[in-house]
């Protein structure tokens, strides 16, 4: 079956999906049908708000199709990008560990594809599943370990590399994740 055939709404292919991204591919099989059988499909047009900074944390999500950009806006307007996520990605999962508030805000920069998979679903897999505390430690250190990069660069850098070096790792982790 072409992927174009297939329906999103089909776990078969949603799991297909996420199985691109290294976070949900290195999962324990047993528990990867689960998690997807916990969450709920959501479907949003570009320019739709997920979340704002400070909101209270809602869930966990993974982008199916489309993306989402994360980001923060000074007080002048002024916009920080942090990431451009597609699908496979994951994001949400700061909140969802020490129910603070979002750090940014997170937007469909296209038409977009969620799962959304609420607090309570988490909570009862990670009751019924320990390992998936560690599952989402290195998701939670994969964004701790670009905000270092990012803190390093905006410190060490010119604007001119800081550009020429998202310009190239946008390049190179476009479709990976």
């Amino acid at each position: 079956m072409k992927a174009q055939d297939r329906s999103i709404q089909d776990p078969l292919y949603i799991l297909d999906i996420l199985q691109r991204g290294s976070w949900f591919r290195d999962l324990p099989d047993s528990v990867k049908p689960l998690l997807v059988a916990a969450c709920t499909l959501r479907q949003v047009a570009a320019g739709t708000v997920i979340h704002r900074q400070g909101d209270k944390p809602d869930g966990l999500y993974a982008v199916l199709t489309g993306s989402i950009k994360t980001s923060s806006m000074s007080s002048e307007g002024q916009e920080c990008v942090f990431r451009y996520l597609s699908p496979a990605s994951w994001f949400g999962e700061i909140g969802m560990l020490d129910g603070g508030v979002r750090t940014h805000d997170a937007v469909a920069f296209s038409d977009t594809t969620l799962l959304f998979l609420p607090p309570q679903e988490l909570t009862r897999l990670l009751d019924e599943y320990p390992i998936l505390y560690k599952f989402i430690a290195l998701l939670l250190c994969r964004v701790v370990r670009s905000s270092f990069n990012l803190l390093n660069d905006s410190a060490l850098l010119s604007v001119s590399a800081r550009l020429a070096k998202q310009l190239v790792r946008l390049a190179e982790t476009y479709g990976k994740h």
